[in-house]
């Protein structure tokens, strides 16, 4: 089944991010590089220092990370206004002490992920340690659970995207303070009609031009109305250009994929001459057959099988008119009514089940090792950019 940016777990941490609370905090000595008076620094004080260290240049979010030889440390990213330099600190978790500062170039396809959250900053009612006490609220969570607080832009909207330790992701709206649903399953959050989602698509093919096919979609339901993120390859050369909708908003960006992404395209790219059916054809048959039922996403997939064949399908996330999440797929090559359909309860991700086969196991490890040090591989389950230690541990620990 396709699904839009799949949840990844993250690797379990030495200390994590302090429990503290988020309205009252210690103030941080002006000497940044100097050790902190308490314990472990919590999340505010990890925000002051990185904004102290870099002024003028917006704070876009922290992770804990641990090196293969057991070190641990946050990272602190701060970019700056003109979206073309990212500022990063390494600060030790018991002492607030600064152990590194690094400036790197920020580049295609990364800056399209910063420039949303960069014009969208002015949107912000909550800051980090306030949105983050929602998200362990929401989650049944500590902060010594936390790897990873970012911020984030889909949509038109602007998020605290929180990650914990045990691959658990909340989403909070970062203008409302309302925890965002997502992931492996369809509700009112993140559904519309078929026929809406059609009539987007129809809109987003014409914004992107000839020659581009479209291979993903999903929906997020915001205060101003139903957004669309649709994405469209190039069979001729690969890139990728997504195209987001709501209302008469609109932004286009074109990209050559990394990661999952490109992992995608790949598999889709050399399936498009055999796909007979189109979206809106599939999400009219999704319509007649599951009346009254809401769409979250549609999406094309393409499967190597066992003998050797290829298996594409137009798939589906539902909200069906009785209130259950289910997953709908048919064949995409061979005219509806032809191929084989399948419906089945929409269920969670298995975290490192790399094959897709609902198991942790020896298939998947080998996966895991065929891009082993690779940047932006499509098995970067901790999401830091680069296959290794950490991401290795994760299949461990959800291996069986």
């Amino acid at each position: 089944m396709a699904r839009r940016r799949p949840l990844v777990a993250l690797p379990a941490v030495a200390r994590g991010f302090a429990a503290m609370a988020a309205t009252a905090l210690p103030a941080l000595a002006p000497v940044l590089h100097a050790p902190a008076a308490s314990a472990d620094v919590g999340c505010q004080q990890l925000v002051e220092i990185a904004r102290a260290a870099n002024p003028g240049k917006p704070l876009l979010g922290i992770r804990h990370r641990v090196r293969n030889d057991g070190e641990s440390f946050f990272i602190s990213q701060n970019v700056n206004a003109f979206n073309t330099l990212v500022y990063q600190l390494r600060i030790d978790p018991a002492s607030g002490a600064v152990l590194d500062e690094n400036v790197e170039d920020l580049l295609p396809p990364l800056n399209l992920e910063t420039q949303p959250v960069l014009d969208r900053l002015s949107e912000l009612t909550l800051d980090f340690a306030p949105a983050l006490a929602i998200a362990n609220a929401a989650s049944g969570r500590a902060e010594s659970d936390v790897a990873r607080l970012e911020l984030s832009s889909e949509m038109f909207m602007i998020f605290y995207d929180v990650r914990y330790a045990d691959g658990t992701r909340v989403m909070v709206d970062g203008a409302t303070g309302r925890v965002i649903a997502h992931g492996d399953e369809a509700t009112t959050d993140n559904t519309t009609t078929p026929a809406l989602l059609a009539a987007n698509l129809a809109a987003a093919r014409a914004a992107a031009g000839p020659g581009w096919v479209l291979f993903d979609a999903s929906v997020l339901v915001t205060a101003d109305g139903v957004a669309v993120d649709a994405m469209f390859l190039r069979t001729l050369n690969g890139q990728v250009k997504q195209v987001t909708l709501r209302g008469a908003e609109m932004s286009v960006a074109q990209f050559l994929p990394i990661g999952r992404i490109q992992r995608a395209v790949a598999e889709i790219r050399p399936q498009v001459p055999t796909v007979v059916v189109t979206a809106e054809e599939f999400l009219a048959h999704v319509a007649t057959t599951f009346p009254g039922a809401l769409v979250a996403d549609v999406g094309l997939q393409s499967q190597l099988r066992g003998d050797g064949s290829v298996r594409t399908r137009w798939g589906t996330m539902l909200l069906t008119a009785a209130g259950q999440s289910l997953e709908y797929a048919i064949d995409a090559t061979l005219p509806i009514g032809q191929g084989l359909a399948v419906a089945q309860l929409a269920t969670p991700r298995v975290t490192g089940d790399l094959t897709g086969d609902g198991r942790v196991l020896a298939d998947d490890l080998a996966e895991l090792f065929a891009t082993f040090g690779q940047e932006y591989p499509p098995h970067d389950l901790d999401g830091d950019g680069t296959v290794r230690g950490g991401d290795l541990a994760i299949l461990l620990q959800h291996w069986g």
